[in-house]
């Protein structure tokens, strides 16, 4: 409501500066002109107040309009809220009943490995023939085998397995459709720090070897059983430890040798096999504990220096038990500063048929003929217990007057057919400056191949001296 009323003027007011209009004045204000104005402020006082009471019911509706404006947005609000969770409710129950197609438990007992694998399962899977799968260990996710279907018929999944994940017999198992896996990537570049591979599970020899189902690069092989073939993926590369004596059998394919030779392994020696594609596995590397060469050279006669015995402090025997078998047909030892530490001790050499379990006592014949330098030649039989080096006397105790040194020559140690010969040369220090010069010959009177010599003296021991063996190189 607007106010309408105006409020006039109370006229000119009355003074006493002027006499004359002063009575006619205050009776116009008291008279006429202020009742007008209370009468027409009372009728604006009215339209106020009226005007004020619109403005505060129209507030209150104002207010009220906004309140149920909120409340409208609040419950809007809600509804769209409520949408999303059923649509999301909707989506998680299309989710779980797709997945429950496609998921799968077992508790059929099966060895983690690659080849065909048979799944005791739930029914009613859309588990088809060809779909990439993976059976996980329910206790350990790094336990797992990875294929394709190739059977499914009731709660029965037949599974080839191409890809597996750690090692053991497992029991409880988590299958799901996977996805189909990628082609290897290359590796390019340059690392900037250390590149570590794994070491696996040690795996125990047996006739054919998986190193497909090595669990690392880098893997011991146990027991003692002849290997004859290898397993391994074309490109993939394994490093092996043997630890123990067994025998590597050359294969044209499943398993290509150094040398196209049998091997026989040693504690402690490694090889690198690689997959050569279509079932080729190549040995790249094969080094001995011992450093010896794998295939000898091929080269013209000579000789090769096979072992080397230094003695420092006294023994009752230098042995030679490795490296004597049909390899050669002639040894070679060369020895020097050997020194007895008691006198009159003779040198001598025996033979074993037994890799050195025992040396032979008996079986012997030898000789030699010796005489100091310009005087007259003397003999001296060796006996039949042993082989006889240098003269009968025994040589000085002395270490700096030199002891023996000299070479003894075998042929055919592994003759089975006959007798062995051999010859000696020798030089031994009586004194400081009694030399006797010595040559002989002898036989070791068996059959048997001979494969480990010994060097002794017949009473007391070797307080010092250096022996070496030769084979003495077939020309080829």
């Amino acid at each position: 409501m607007p106010i309408t009323q105006n409020i006039g003027s109370l006229g000119t007011p009355p003074s006493t500066s002027d006499p004359l209009s002063f009575a006619s004045r205050a009776d116009e204000l008291l008279g006429t002109a202020l009742p007008a104005r209370v009468t027409e402020m009372n009728t604006w006082a009215g339209q106020a107040n009226a005007l004020a009471s619109a403005v505060n019911a129209l507030a209150t509706q104002v207010l009220e309009d906004a309140e149920q404006v909120a409340l409208d947005r609040v419950a809007t609000g809600q509804d769209r809220a409520q949408t999303g969770l059923d649509r999301a409710a909707a989506e998680a129950a299309a989710l779980s009943a797709t997945t429950s197609m496609v998921t799968s438990t077992s508790t059929t007992s099966l060895a983690i490995g690659t080849g065909s694998k048979t799944f005791s399962t739930q029914a009613g899977k859309q588990y088809s023939v060809g779909v990439p799968i993976i059976a996980v260990d329910q206790a350990n996710a790094a336990n797992y085998m990875a294929g394709t279907v190739t059977a499914y018929s009731g709660t029965s999944l037949e599974i080839a397995v191409t890809d597996i994940g750690g090692s053991g017999t497992k029991a409880a198992w988590n299958i799901s459709v996977a996805g189909v896996r990628g082609a290897p990537g290359a590796l390019i570049g340059t690392a900037t720090g250390a590149i570590n591979e794994i070491k696996g599970s040690n795996i125990a020899s047996a006739a054919t070897v998986n190193l497909d189902t090595a669990t690392g690069n880098l893997v011991h092989i146990t027991g003692t059983t002849t290997i004859t073939a290898i397993t391994l993926a074309s490109g993939a590369e394994r490093d092996v430890v043997f630890d123990g004596v067994l025998t590597l059998t050359h294969h044209a394919t499943t398993l290509i040798l150094p040398g196209g030779a049998n091997i026989t392994t040693a504690a402690g020696d490694r090889a690198t096999f690689r997959g050569d594609g279509a079932g080729n596995v190549r040995c790249m590397h094969y080094t001995k504990a011992s450093g010896q060469a794998v295939v000898a050279p091929t080269v013209a006669a000579g000789l090769t220096c096979l072992a080397t015995a230094t003695v420092s402090s006294a023994v009752a025997t230098v042995d030679f038990t490795q490296y004597i078998d049909s390899t050669y047909d002639e040894y070679i030892v060369e020895f020097f500063n050997v020194v007895p530490d008691t006198v009159g001790a003779t040198f001598r050499l025996l033979a074993s048929t037994n890799g050195g379990a025992s040396f032979m006592t008996d079986g012997y014949g030898s000789g030699t003929m010796w005489c100091q330098p310009g005087g007259t030649p003397s003999g001296n039989s060796g006996g039949t217990a042993s082989i006889l080096i240098g003269a009968a006397n025994g040589a000085s105790t002395t270490v700096s007057h030199g002891g023996y040194a000299g070479t003894v020559k075998l042929f055919n140690l592994a003759n089975t057919a006959a007798s062995k010969l051999l010859t000696t040369q020798a030089t031994q220090m009586m004194s400081a400056t009694n030399t006797y010069v010595t040559a002989g010959s002898g036989s070791i009177q068996t059959n048997s191949a001979i494969n480990a010599i010994r060097f002794a003296f017949n009473t007391g021991l070797i307080s010092a001296g250096t022996f070496k063996l030769y084979g003495v190189r077939k020309a080829v």
